[in-house]
């Protein structure tokens, strides 16, 4: 059973059961304020994209406590469960935006392209934007969730693997060789925004 490590009080396997982490709640505020304010006008888009940098972080950082908390209490991690969860509190509300985003762009004669509906209903918009297609757009901020779907697509099996005895290294090549393929990216000159965009992120 993992010990609690230096400086913590509450042995691990207390800390990962916790339901709620109140000391997420301020981040959450600061990463809200800083992309309303950057739509409303108020702020530069660094701001803005540190935001929603942030969001990504603290959802990064939620699913793998939610990951884990299964993996210690049950002895091991349900794929079935996780991707029904993700669903069943990502897909209704973002379909029936979808669905009001394309008649409001149909009856108002905006521009709507077939590889934009389907990138939007199939989570890749994030490579249509990173590619310089269809950014300014009435659902163009889809491209943040699209990222997210991909991570909560993969990130399951990886944390299952990075779990197993002796594969830290495996983790450690894995962020080495995403620094590596967005160094290269920007050594060869690719735009901010494919950076920025792209899966890598």
């Amino acid at each position: 059973m993992p010990t609690a490590p230096l400086g913590y009080s509450v042995p691990f396997s207390q800390r990962i059961r916790q339901q709620h982490l109140p000391a997420l709640d301020g981040l959450r505020a600061l990463a809200v304020a800083g992309v309303i304010l950057f739509h409303f006008g108020f702020l530069s888009f660094s701001f803005g994209i540190l935001g929603v940098s942030l969001f990504f972080v603290i959802s990064g950082f939620l699913i793998t406590h939610l990951l884990l908390r299964e993996h210690e209490t049950g002895g091991g991690i349900s794929f079935s469960r996780f991707y029904a969860r993700r669903a069943l509190r990502i897909f209704p509300a973002y379909y029936v935006f979808l669905a009001v985003s394309f008649v409001y762009m149909a009856v108002h004669a905006i521009p709507l392209p077939p590889r934009l509906v389907a990138s939007s209903i199939l989570y890749y918009n994030d490579y249509v934007q990173a590619f310089g297609q269809d950014r300014a757009n009435l659902i163009s901020h889809s491209w943040s969730l699209a990222i997210e779907e991909q991570f909560y697509l993969l990130w399951p099996f990886g944390l299952t693997l990075l779990l197993r005895r002796r594969s830290g290294g495996v983790g450690i090549l894995g962020v080495a060789g995403g620094l590596l393929l967005r160094g290269i990216a920007a050594a060869w000159g690719a735009e901010g925004a494919r950076r920025g965009y792209g899966p890598i992120t």
